[in-house]
């Protein structure tokens, strides 16, 4: 009896593969490379859905698990196998926050459960952690090169010419008084 429940239960397992799905949420930030705000700053970056099944639509809600995001646009997404899609997200710092300060926001997303897949259906629920860092507004990277600079790097650029052009020219004076 226990071996024919036991082979019961192994078939329907196998049989239910087939009705899975997979998705990933791919994101460019990460605990190494975290989305860098300033305080009070807001940013809109992008996240991508990915269906890595080979048969099967699906859709998928979005929900952001406490403050700091919002998502931008609709909150569902249908998605056909093999297919990625981008999502928009608002992300804000709050005004008082500590530069150094590193957190992370939780977003979930939840596969729709749909009439497919007969009476076994089996959905997915993920959930992403968007690490942000604190950083300070004036950080000297995030200044952008000024005309003044790029007119004397440009004039520097243009002597260097200049002297090598000259340089060469005086070469082939004394070469040919030499000869």
């Amino acid at each position: 009896m226990k071996k024919i429940l036991t082979s019961t239960l192994i078939l329907l397992i196998i049989i239910s593969l087939n009705f899975l799905s997979a998705f990933d949420v791919i994101s460019q930030y990460n605990k190494e490379n975290p989305l860098e705000l300033a305080p009070g700053e807001v940013k809109e970056i992008q996240l991508i859905l990915k269906n890595t099944g080979e048969d099967k639509n699906i859709t998928l809600t979005a929900t952001v698990l406490g403050t700091g995001a919002s998502i931008l646009g609709d909150a569902i997404y249908p998605i056909s196998p093999g297919t990625e899609i981008p999502i928009s997200l608002e992300v804000s710092a709050p005004e008082n926050a500590s530069v150094g300060k590193e957190y992370e926001i939780d977003i979930s997303f939840n596969e729709v459960k749909t009439k497919e897949g007969g009476i076994l259906s089996i959905t997915s629920l993920v959930t992403t952690k968007l690490p942000v860092k604190i950083v300070d507004k004036t950080r000297a990277e995030d200044t952008p090169i000024g005309l003044t600079s790029l007119l004397i790097l440009g004039v520097i650029g243009i002597a260097i010419i200049i002297k090598i052009f000259l340089t060469g020219k005086e070469d082939k004076v004394k070469k040919k008084k030499s000869i």
